[in-house]
């Protein structure tokens, strides 16, 4: 925990993080869904890094890297209402977002390297333990 305080990984805040609010539920339209897509791209432009969800309850939902955090952020949006081609074949994503609706903040940091991402993904996951990695264990019954 010390590194991730020194290189100011933690504590998962506004200080230390970039951050927005968005509400995952099915848009009424096909305009508010592009405004949505609109918002995220405002909000993370071209970046590439890490992210995290945060319910309102303040439990940290899930962490995840994207080359593009625009199109991560954004197929999680959808997720959360819609099943996505290239979700996994039991679409866990799309079960684990559809189940977790609601109001949630997004904290980002850009991060060039794809290395870099994936070890700052596994080190925030593995001092956050989010809500994902156990739901993501769970199996379905048949």
């Amino acid at each position: 925990c010390n590194l991730l305080d020194s290189v100011k990984l933690l504590p998962i805040n506004r200080k230390n993080w970039n951050c927005f609010k968005l509400k995952h539920i099915k848009p009424k339209n096909h305009n508010e869904r592009e405004e949505v897509k609109k918002f995220i791209k405002k909000q993370v432009n071209k970046a590439s890094g890490v992210y995290i969800y945060k319910g309102s309850s303040g439990r940290i939902l899930y962490v995840g890297k994207g080359k593009s955090l625009k199109g991560r952020l954004y197929s999680h949006y959808v997720e959360s209402f819609e099943k996505v081609s290239g979700d996994t074949n039991d679409y866990r994503w799309h079960r684990f977002f559809s189940s977790n609706k609601g109001r949630v903040t997004i904290y980002w940091k850009e991060v060039a390297k794809e290395e870099d991402r994936k070890l700052i993904e596994r080190m925030v996951e593995y001092v956050s333990s989010p809500k994902f990695t156990t739901f993501n264990t769970k199996r379905r019954k048949p």
